[in-house]
């Protein structure tokens, strides 16, 4: 009974309608962001010299995975890399009308793919989900209804029915991604306290067209934070009981279109709702078209639609395919055999396995080749090699005393041998040892140590490991202050970062007084920071690159004192603090 239930689900044929709507949909989604957000910038995200160059997406984003760009495969030129994006427009264009709809699919998410390597830190989660959506909808139906391939068929060859497994795994995909986000907010203290709204509304660089007459509100913020978690987890679950399904669709509408009024989230929103239509039922979709068809003839009576019927293609009733003719050539048996849909989707699915494989290979080689070119970076079997001989170095020097000059140095390269290799935890052990004997023993001040571990103190920060950052950055900032007053503005780095983490710790703080004394502390190690500078500043007596930093560094710990003052309602404080910046 239940496969049986399980193989009605995955495989019983149905109508690809609501496929061939999502495919209009998610092109026109593609296309709009291309053009309006892709293509006003394109040099400074995708040219040759972009705002991320290619070492440091090589170092830092990429890493040692294996990628598949095919910017690293085209030639040095801005041209070459228009041309490319020009030839990425036209085949979301064959994708969105239909034309060699799969082969268009294929490209387009090759594309993508591209696309997202080369700048990663532009994406969003509607990136993401419409990259999903399209390797999808490269195994379902999607042009065999209101396409140009459609048209071009003859009407015995057109695709009535088809398998629908591929239109329910985008709903599953759609599912997962409510159902994570659900989990994500539940476990927030925000959105159980109910102000989660309220806070999300008030952020300013998110602000679209703001109703402080609701959002201000606390019933009304604590009504709306409620309503978005009850209906992410609708749409979740509920959304596959059929009784309910478009009432949790209507409420699902609802929501996105609140998004979208009030906050600056563009294509997001729209990326999800167009997905609902691969919940509707072909017949009601059909009912849906043809009303806006009847409604469109009343303002268009004189109108002549026979050229537009060719390419809508409606679904009859289900008939029984006709066997081959007993005499039909080898090559057609062939031909046959080979589009049959239990032979199909694995080549298909196989072919495009060769082209990322391939593709990934020669961008590999190539980013490995442009590496080495620069004289700055090793491979990772270099890398690892270099761990080793380190570890093994340590080894034999272990005996000796923790002051001596030997063994030290055997420890600092040990130390960023594992920093290279992304041990942090055990690197940051060492470097945080090494800096207390070379604070004892009046070692001269060493920056690459400094840049390093405060590297590690970012890398922290990030994973939101906050007493990981607090140790590393408060061992960094003795190391400072015992080298002071050259190393003055690393200090005063040390010590924004340390009122950063204050702040933070008040934010998820559930205790009303740990939040304020959290702020307290914020604000005293940004003022700290701030007579660092200043005294710096005073000694030199003179303006240099160093203070062009120091003037930036200044406008930051003024910006985050602004925000800890304001958070811990010293509005008047915040308000001269909010003066000084410039």
């Amino acid at each position: 009974m239940i496969y049986k239930y399980w193989y009605k689900f995955w495989f019983k044929e149905c109508s690809p309608l609501p496929v061939a709507l999502f495919r209009i949909c998610l092109g026109y989604f593609i296309l709009q962001k291309s053009l309006l957000s892709f293509a006003p910038n394109f040099f400074a995200f995708f040219g040759i010299k972009p705002i991320v160059d290619t070492i440091t997406l090589c170092t830092h984003w990429w890493r040692y995975n294996p990628v598949f760009d095919i910017f690293l495969l085209l030639p040095s030129d801005n041209l070459c890399r228009l041309v490319f994006f020009s030839l990425f427009l036209l085949f979301v264009i064959f994708m969105m009308i239909g034309f060699c709809t799969r082969s268009s699919t294929i490209a387009v998410y090759l594309a993508l793919l591209s696309l997202d390597k080369q700048a990663p830190f532009i994406l969003d989660g509607s990136d993401d989900f419409t990259r999903i959506m399209t390797f999808l909808l490269i195994f379902a139906p999607a042009g065999a209804m209101y396409s140009v391939d459609a048209w071009l068929k003859r009407p015995e060859e057109r695709v009535r029915f088809a398998w629908p497994w591929a239109q329910r795994m985008m709903q599953v995909q759609l599912s997962l991604a409510y159902f994570h986000s659900f989990i994500c907010k539940a476990i927030g203290e925000q959105w159980q306290n109910g102000s989660a709204v309220y806070y999300a509304a008030h952020l300013l660089e998110f602000q679209k067209f703001p109703i402080p007459w609701l959002t201000n509100n606390v019933l009304c913020c604590r009504a709306l934070t409620y309503f978005t978690l009850s209906t992410e987890l609708s749409l979740a679950i509920l959304i596959w009981f059929k009784p309910i399904r478009y009432w949790i669709l209507l409420v699902g509408v609802m929501m996105h279109i609140g998004i979208d009024w009030t906050m600056n989230l563009p294509y997001f929103e729209f990326a999800f709702v167009s997905c609902y239509l691969t919940f509707i039922e072909p017949p009601d979709l059909e009912k849906l078209i043809n009303f806006g068809k009847n409604f469109l003839r009343c303002f268009c009576k004189g109108f002549d639609t026979s050229l537009f019927r060719k390419l809508l293609v409606y679904p009859p009733k289900k008939v029984a395919t006709e066997n081959s003719p007993a005499n039909a050539s080898a090559r057609k048996q062939i031909l046959q055999i080979i589009r049959s849909p239990y032979l199909e989707f694995p080549l298909i699915f196989i072919a495009l396995a060769a082209i990322m494989i391939l593709g990934a290979i020669g961008s590999n080689q190539l980013r490995y080749e442009y590496l080495s070119q620069q004289n700055k970076y090793n491979y990772p079997l270099q890398i690892f090699k270099e761990q080793v001989i380190a570890e093994n170095n340590y080894k034999l020097n272990e005996h000796l005393p923790d002051d001596d000059d030997k063994k030290l140095a055997t420890e600092e390269t040990l130390a960023y041998a594992l920093s290279t290799n992304d041990a942090y935890d055990q690197a940051d052990q060492i470097f945080r040892h090494i800096c207390k004997l070379r604070i004892a023993k009046k070692l001269p001040y060493d920056e690459v140590l400094v840049k390093t571990m405060s590297s590690l103190g970012d890398i922290y920060l990030e994973m939101g490991r906050l007493e990981a950052a607090e140790l590393c950055y408060q061992t960094l900032l003795d190391y400072n202050l015992a080298h002071a007053p050259k190393s003055s503005y690393s200090a005063a780095i040390d010590l924004n970062n340390l009122g950063v983490i204050s702040y933070f710790r008040s934010l998820v703080s559930p205790d009303k007084n740990a939040h304020y004394l959290e702020l307290e502390k914020a604000n005293n190690l940004f003022q700290q920071g701030l007579d660092k500078l200043h005294l710096r500043r005073s000694a030199e007596r003179r303006f240099s690159e160093t203070e062009e930093q120091s003037g930036k560094l200044t406008t930051d710990i003024l910006s985050n004192q602004y925000l800890a003052l304001r958070d811990a309602c010293k509005l008047q404080e915040a308000e001269l603090v909010r003066a000084k910046l410039p």
